[in-house]
């Protein structure tokens, strides 16, 4: 499950990896990120996943879609699916906090800057999200 937070401005809360994360250290992400535990469902773990990576705690969210990413990384095969949310939240930047160890570093990116930031491939290569997204919200 991945889920975009997205502000008044329409613009898109990223989250840059923690140089130590074991897969794409370094790299700016969607809002939040995570996988569904046994027993949840992944409305339930935007929640958590909200409040444990930034500090948000959140009610509404819509889903948006479903997508498949397949990768290799080294000996893993990787086969995905992943579905998309949004949280429509105006929230001042200086309010998330991300002490959880995996998140580096927090902003807001409108849509240019996050082209420009994929064209510079600094996103985790999961990226169908920003499609998606720029479709059927912005």
């Amino acid at each position: 499950m991945v889920a975009a937070i997205i502000n008044k401005d329409n613009q898109i809360l990223l989250q840059k990896r923690a140089d130590h994360t074991e897969k794409f250290p370094n790299l700016w992400d969607i809002s939040i990120a995570g996988h569904v535990s046994q027993g949840d469902n992944s409305e339930q773990t935007v929640i958590k996943e909200a409040f444990e990576e930034i500090g948000v705690k959140i009610k509404e969210i819509e889903f948006i879609d479903s997508f498949l990413d397949k990768r290799i990384i080294g000996n893993i095969k990787e086969n995905q699916v992943y579905d998309l949310y949004v949280i429509r939240l105006d929230f001042p930047l200086s309010k998330y906090t991300f002490n959880d160890g995996a998140v580096a570093e927090i902003k807001f990116a409108d849509q240019q800057e996050i082209v420009r930031m994929r064209a510079k491939k600094l996103f985790h290569p999961r990226e169908q999200w920003i499609d998606m997204i720029f479709k059927k919200t912005i």
